[in-house]
């Protein structure tokens, strides 16, 4: 598991841009069909969707990670 922290969603579609890059380099890709984007925040109101290669990515309130809630 990868985690990515950022104080603001810009950074986060950064930081997601350049973790694709740096996997491409390595033959790998982000499979956006496992990943999540959980804002820890208290702001309410609409999510800025984000999209890795043209797919987007999923943001949660929470996930199961191990067994675990995490959220």
């Amino acid at each position: 598991m990868t985690a990515l922290v950022a104080d603001c969603m810009d950074r986060i579609l950064e930081l997601t841009g350049l973790l694709a890059e740096e996997s491409q380099k390595w033959g790998l890709k982000i499979n956006t069909k496992k990943t999540r984007i959980m804002p820890v925040t208290k702001k309410n109101g609409p999510q800025q969707q984000v999209f890795s290669r043209g797919n987007e990515i999923e943001i949660v309130h929470y996930f199961v990670y191990l067994g675990s809630v995490i959220g």
